[in-house]
């Protein structure tokens, strides 16, 4: 469902909960907080005759997760609806056309073919949700954004801004609110000025994980004294491993998330 295809605020958002789980169950109470107003008066303009304000309107929509065209026809379904002229109403309607017809214009203009530039590497790789979010599009039949936001404990509006992000690079496909990862890979070769971010990222995630491993779960370290030669020797046993697990993954049925970090290094290596 994408606003763009509706011409009432008011029916995008009974469609909206009536899209959720258990239709919505809730999610009136959870507007009204956000709105910092009572239910019941979420529950009148839905069902009545009453308008939210502009500015209730505006932080619907960053409740709602909608980006900043989204919240810009959000506004204008609003002020066309309010308008007391047909005039007003007539420019609010153009007003309406005019960002229906940009949201198309920029999905004309994905490349289905095109790499990610440095500045989405930049974005992409300042953070390890962004990744985290495009694996977990890849489980089962694709997610949800309430799957995704609930799952990795994120905003609707901080889960929509992600996807967004994933679907205008091609990194994830979406239709009919279902997210699925896209056919484009992503990879970063040694010498990436995006490389250390990435480890950092992931590498981080472990250390916040040590205090609650399960016993499916293994970390292992092991500072060592150990010759060139030999040190030589685990690189390319592990190589070796790397390249076995990468045939694994490949063909395995994506039904989880996990990260897998290894790591051999020399302490503070001589010149």
């Amino acid at each position: 469902m994408t606003i763009f295809e509706f011409s009432d605020y008011k029916a995008f958002l009974r469609e909206f909960l009536n899209q959720l789980p258990k239709k919505g169950r809730g999610e009136i109470n959870r507007m009204a907080t956000s709105l910092d107003v009572h239910p019941t008066l979420v529950s009148q303009v839905l069902n009545g005759d009453r308008d939210f304000s502009i500015e209730q309107i505006h932080r619907l929509g960053g409740y709602l997760g909608l980006q900043s065209l989204e919240t810009d026809y959000f506004i204008l379904l609003l002020n066309r609806a309010r308008a007391g002229t047909h005039e007003l109403k007539k420019y609010y309607q153009q007003k309406l056309e005019d960002i229906k017809k940009q949201s198309l214009d920029i999905s004309k203009r994905l490349d289905k073919h095109r790499r990610l530039t440095d500045t989405e590497k930049a974005l992409f790789y300042s953070s390890w949700i962004y990744l985290a979010v495009w694996l977990y599009t890849s489980v089962e039949d694709g997610q949800t954004l309430e799957a995704v936001a609930q799952r990795l404990s994120l905003s609707r509006a901080g889960a929509s801004e992600i996807l967004h992000f994933l679907k205008t690079t091609q990194l994830c496909t979406e239709e009919n609110g279902i997210y699925k990862m896209g056919t484009q890979h992503v990879h970063l070769e040694f010498g990436s000025p995006f490389l250390s971010q990435h480890h950092t990222n992931w590498r981080l995630q472990s250390l916040q994980r040590i205090e609650n491993l399960n016993e499916e779960e293994m970390m292992f370290t092991s500072p060592i004294s150990i010759s060139r030669k030999d040190f030589q020797k685990i690189r390319e046993e592990l190589v070796g491993i790397i390249k076995k697990t990468s045939g694994i993954i490949r063909d395995s049925p994506a039904e989880e998330i996990a990260c897998l970090n290894i790591d051999l290094f020399w302490l503070k290596p001589r010149d």
